[in-house]
């Protein structure tokens, strides 16, 4: 059965939902993947993507003409687009790319050959951008999963959630532009100023020493933010760190920088219930591309 694109229509402001009688407004053209459309304004009109690659233009939501595609011989395509099982660290994620758009066409400003992630994670997927909010910055919530082991994570206390909201920008790193992912400021309204923890500003490390670092018995939480600040540019060639967080009951997760391979990782292998699927206990990479200090939010 193919896919076709139909509308839905609401009269008060979103509460009721009907279907447009002559659905459909976008029939197949005879393509497997034609689904998740992305609908955005452009100047005068309204501008629609498909997963299959094709830009279409309306003025009224209702009649479309084709516009032109994009997407062949660009970045990853180990998978389908719209279900991408070709991550950078196994199964979904999600790729972007940068360019000009002139109401008609996108032109991707880097080679043809270059693949951006929106993270490395493996878990963030699907996600959505949205339009009209008070926040002037553009806003990202993903699917927190993953089509590898989806299916199979626990039901137990329950399964399935989405990503924390995300706050989209661009920068320029060296010589190029990459999309910049941070949590969205209004998180901070929602942590308690009564059990904050902050240790000295600055803590050096001999090589092959450690510290701990105990929250102590006032920080009795589920759910904890943690900002560290890393200086990793006196590290020599072959320098390592890890930061650990664990619990009483021996279980830890894990991410560590290696200065030679200049690469982050994330280690979940030892947390509770991750046998359901050798997938999940996979330890997630990320290179790392500015020289500068860095700031890790946890």
């Amino acid at each position: 059965q193919l896919q076709q694109q139909c509308l839905a229509y609401s009269v008060d402001n979103g509460y009721n939902w009907m279907m447009y009688k002559q659905n459909p407004i976008i029939g197949n053209p005879g393509i497997l993947d034609f689904r998740d459309p992305k609908v955005f304004r452009f100047d005068n009109y309204y501008v629609l993507v498909l997963a299959a690659g094709n830009r279409v233009l309306s003025t009224n939501l209702l009649q479309w003409h084709y516009l032109s595609e994009f997407g062949a011989n660009h970045g990853s395509h180990d998978g389908v687009w719209d279900i991408n099982p070709g991550g950078p660290n196994g199964g979904s994620a999600t790729q972007y790319f940068i360019g000009t758009f002139d109401g008609e066409k996108f032109e991707n400003i880097n080679s043809a050959e270059k693949t951006l992630w929106i993270d490395y994670g493996p878990d963030c997927y699907a996600g959505i951008t949205w339009f009209g909010t008070s926040n002037k910055n553009r806003c990202f919530i993903g699917w927190m999963n993953n089509w590898n082991y989806g299916n199979n994570v626990p039901t137990t206390p329950w399964r399935g959630q989405m990503t924390i909201p995300r706050t989209l920008s661009l920068a320029e790193i060296g010589n190029d532009v990459y999309l910049i992912s941070q949590p969205v400021p209004m998180l901070a309204k929602l942590q308690d100023s009564k059990h904050k923890l902050i240790y000295p500003k600055e803590i050096r490390l001999n090589v092959g020493s450690s510290i701990l670092l105990s929250g102590g018995a006032h920080l009795q939480s589920q759910a904890f933010d943690v900002k560290i600040i890393f200086d990793v540019n006196d590290l020599k060639e072959d320098d390592y760190f890890e930061l650990i967080f664990a619990n009483k009951a021996g279980e830890y997760i894990s991410l560590s920088y290696s200065n030679y391979d200049k690469m982050y990782r994330f280690d979940r292998s030892h947390t509770n219930e991750v046998n359901f699927h050798n997938s999940f206990t996979r330890v997630s990479e990320a290179p790392r591309l500015i020289n500068d200090r860095f700031i890790m939010k946890d």
